[in-house]
């Protein structure tokens, strides 16, 4: 259980991974609907979308809350509807990922950029590309958009 509290207008590393550490994105439309589904939440629960990187078995999510609405909603609103569409997808039953979305606050604009290199370093430590920018499934928003 986490003892934070999400609070409007705070920037918060969103993560989390497949049970057991299995895949979370089997196909390239696994990935495009996990996209689509954070887009969708985050206009309906006005939250703004920093960073994201979807790997295989895991992702990272940089937000920021803009409304009321914490992120725990937001989040477990994306986790629900994920979890339906692979599981009826791929005929399987029960959790897809490991267990709640782990959440840390960037309080630090130091931090922000650490972050932000972090997220971004994924699929390179992992070998599936050897430039950041070459991966696909990462996106970071314009400096002017990560500014504290």
């Amino acid at each position: 259980m986490r003892n934070l509290r999400f609070k409007k207008g705070h920037i918060y590393h969103i993560y989390n991974r497949g049970n057991r550490k299995t895949r979370i994105f089997f196909q390239e439309n696994d990935n495009q609907r996990f996209v689509r589904t954070i887009c969708k939440y985050s206009q309906e629960f006005d939250m703004k979308i920093l960073a994201y990187c979807l790997m295989p078995n895991h992702y990272h999510i940089l937000l920021k809350q803009c409304g009321n609405t914490t992120v725990s909603v937001y989040m477990q609103r994306v986790g629900l509807s994920y979890t339906l569409y692979m599981n009826k997808k791929y005929m399987m039953v029960g959790h897809l990922f490991q267990g709640a979305f782990g959440a840390k606050v960037v309080l630090r604009t130091r931090n922000l950029k650490r972050v932000v290199e972090y997220i971004k370093g994924n699929p390179v430590k992992e070998g599936l590309v050897e430039r950041d920018y070459d991966y696909r499934w990462l996106y970071v928003a314009s400096a002017r958009d990560l500014s504290l």
